[in-house]
């Protein structure tokens, strides 16, 4: 074959390569009839999701094993993980991470792809009432199959991980080093701003339009009912906080906070996320404040967190130039909480992935980072957290900055109740 040729079907056999659904399940690893069936099932679900281009992307799947997703809290366990109710506890929450993957990516499924998916099914003799629901049933039957033995089980510890985003090579190679330096400038300029406006006091902080502040109508809890509902949530062989509906809603509820936020216009208003002709609004004449729970680890303990989102219809821009500003912005603001349920700490975010800040409280202790390279963090002063009176976050106008952190409702003007629902 001229070497011309060899290339070109190189290339064809890797691009082929690229473009299968990474993870398919080997149809000849299943003997028995239920099993096979369910892995044929599972890899048509896969080729459609792929082949649509609607993977969602919010957990990794584990390479293998399609029906299990893990993030970076579960894989942390990896080295931990010592007994088989460990293992099966593990396992479980993977298999509901996958299932959580594949709701969304279904939905986002035309009805004609869903119903052929659901036909499928039927034909592999899974005969389940939706099309979800066959994928839970078979999910269960392949992990079965997949870990009944130590040797598989270990296996899998040893295959989880959820890797970073950076192509290393692409950042030494382009204009990262360079690039890198200016950020850091901008940053290290950000970082003073911030920490002069912290420092001023608030009756003398500028507003441009009026503080409206945004209440949630919920209630809070005492000091034992937290201390008890956190107790009983880490009562698993994993000890991570797992909490039924209703104290979930309860912990939402008691560390909801106020948001102050100087009001210029309409773009300073937050409002529920909508489609207008496939186009992203956001609709301040229904106020919303979008909650949902994440985990994060330190040393023996996994910690809570309890996530904030709010919505503004945009960042203005203050010229052409302006790379912060456009459509739509977003606030994250979460609070972690120690194992007794108080704020160990606070943080916040811009959903752009910029303007990372941390409030420490009395119940927090902060460190310098063991890596001198990293991006510096922004360490707000430290707070002394209110057992009765919630965290007012006052936030700027046209930027969306968080400027102060406060627990003071005597202060607040006028009043606008939001109401909280499930999802970011």
């Amino acid at each position: 074959m001229p070497l011309k040729n060899l290339f070109l079907l190189t290339v064809v056999i890797l691009l082929e390569a690229c473009a299968t659904q990474p993870g398919r399940l080997q149809i000849s690893d299943y003997q028995q009839t239920n099993a096979r069936n369910c892995a044929l099932f599972v890899n048509k679900v896969e080729q459609s999701i792929h082949s649509s281009a609607v993977v969602d992307y919010q957990q990794d799947r584990v390479v293998g094993y399609p029906y299990l997703r893990v993030d970076r809290t579960l894989a942390s366990f990896t080295n931990d993980i010592d007994n088989r109710l460990m293992f099966e506890q593990w396992l479980q929450r993977m298999m509901q991470l996958g299932q959580e993957g594949w709701t969304v990516e279904l939905l986002n499924l035309n009805s004609q792809q869903q119903q052929e998916l659901f036909d499928t099914a039927k034909q592999f003799n899974i005969n389940t009432p939706t099309l979800e629901a066959a994928l839970t049933e078979c999910s269960q039957i392949l992990a079965t199959t997949d870990f009944d033995e130590e040797q598989e089980q270990q296996q899998l510890i040893d295959s989880v991980y959820v890797a970073d985003d950076y192509q290393t090579w692409k950042r030494f190679v382009g204009v990262y080093p360079v690039s890198a330096l200016f950020f850091r400038a901008g940053i290290d300029d950000w970082h003073e701003q911030a920490q002069t406006v912290f420092s001023t006091p608030l009756d003398t902080l500028p507003v441009t339009g009026e503080l409206l502040s945004y209440i949630p109508d919920t209630q809070t809890l005492s000091a034992s009912e937290l201390q008890s509902i956190m107790t009983a949530s880490t009562e698993n062989a994993l000890a991570i906080p797992t909490l039924t509906e209703t104290d979930l809603t309860k912990l939402y509820d008691h560390h909801a906070p106020v948001f102050e936020i100087d009001t210029a216009d309409n773009d300073d208003r937050i409002g529920s996320i909508m489609l207008k002709d496939g186009y992203p609004l956001v609709n301040t004449n229904d106020v919303q404040v979008y909650r949902y729970p994440s985990y994060t680890r330190i040393k023996e303990h996994t910690l809570l967190q309890l996530n904030y989102m709010i919505w503004f219809p945009s960042r203005p821009k203050t010229s052409s130039l302006d790379l912060l500003g456009g459509h739509l912005d977003s606030i994250i603001w979460r609070v972690t909480l120690s194992p007794d349920g108080k704020p160990w700490l606070y943080d916040s975010i811009h959903a752009c992935g910029c303007y990372h800040m941390v409030f420490p409280t009395q119940y927090s202790v902060s460190k310098e980072p063991a890596n001198s390279f990293a991006e510096p963090l922004l360490i707000a002063p430290g707070l002394n957290v209110s057992d009765v009176e919630r965290a007012i976050v006052r936030i700027s106008s046209r930027s969306h900055d968080i400027q102060q952190v406060y627990f003071d409702e005597t202060r607040l003007q006028e009043v606008v109740v939001y109401t909280m629902t499930d999802g970011s």
